[in-house]
């Protein structure tokens, strides 16, 4: 395997309609989520994979489940992957009760769509025209302008994003960096992971990376939570009680599988290991 680099990318696409001729004005349609794009080789065959969630832990854990699924069963078009699968098991059973609304999910190949728990076919038109202009992903919203405009829908699209995290593997280590906010403001760390499978290590730097940011959600809650109850205003918190318990477990977990991840791999931290547990 040569070598791998990616992002994730949160983004809003804001997709208008300014001729509009509609008794009532077309509104605007917006999508939001985390996109990461997966150049993934193997005995000659290259393939494009991306992978679009609500939420960034959840993305990761699908990209991760992507990459190990390519490298131990081969490439995509002579087969057909459980996605659905896949997907179940990227999913926390915490999230599946606490975030259902929230854990939508989306797999695109070679620019089609071949798994999506929610249908969007401008992120289908997007990821169609992003096949495209893969080296160049903010060319790809230009491109889907045209093709709307020719197929007659004048759109103009609007496009926010920001790089939350980067990996890249060569020379038998994986390098991660997480952007992430804590306590109201942002930071950065790094995590380096060198020694067994490279296919398996590269998955698993992504499930870390999504336990690491998963932990910083929690903590937000369970701190908020305790803080209410110190509060005296235990009555109010009532129907969070269980949440709350689950969220505790939940955390417990997360820092199981990160203490197994630095058992099974040789790994540093720049500047230090974060304390998001």
């Amino acid at each position: 395997m040569r070598e791998f680099s990616t992002s994730l990318v949160r983004e809003k696409i804001i997709f208008s309609f300014p001729e509009s001729v509609s008794a009532e004005a077309e509104l605007p349609i917006i999508i939001r989520s985390n996109r990461i794009h997966l150049r993934l080789a193997q005995g000659g065959v290259e393939e494009n994979i991306v992978v679009r969630a609500q939420n960034m832990p959840d993305t990761l854990r699908m990209a991760g489940a992507v990459v190990e699924n390519f490298f131990w069963y081969g490439p995509v078009k002579n087969r057909d992957p459980a996605w659905e699968r896949l997907w179940g098991q990227a999913l926390s059973d915490y999230g599946k009760i606490y975030h259902a609304e929230e854990n939508w999910g989306a797999v695109y190949y070679e620019g089609a769509g071949v798994f999506q728990t929610v249908k969007s076919p401008f992120a289908d038109v997007v990821e169609r025209c992003a096949l495209a202009t893969l080296d160049n992903y903010d060319a790809t919203l230009k491109t889907v302008e045209t093709v709307l405009d020719r197929l007659g829908k004048k759109t103009q699209i609007q496009h926010q994003a920001n790089i939350a995290a980067v990996f890249s593997d060569a020379e038998g280590a994986t390098r991660n960096s997480l952007i992430h906010r804590a306590s109201g403001q942002s930071g950065v760390f790094h995590f380096t992971a060198s020694g067994g499978d490279r296919a398996e290590r590269i998955g698993r730097s992504f499930l870390t990376a999504a336990a690491f940011l998963e932990a910083i959600n929690l903590r937000y809650f369970i701190a908020n939570f305790e803080a209410g109850l110190a509060r005296g205003s235990a009555e109010s918190h009532a129907d969070k009680m269980e949440q709350y318990k689950a969220a505790k477990k939940r955390r417990l977990a997360l820092m199981q599988f990160v203490n197994g991840f630095e058992r099974r791999y040789a790994v540093n931290y720049r500047p230090e290991r974060p304390d998001f547990f």
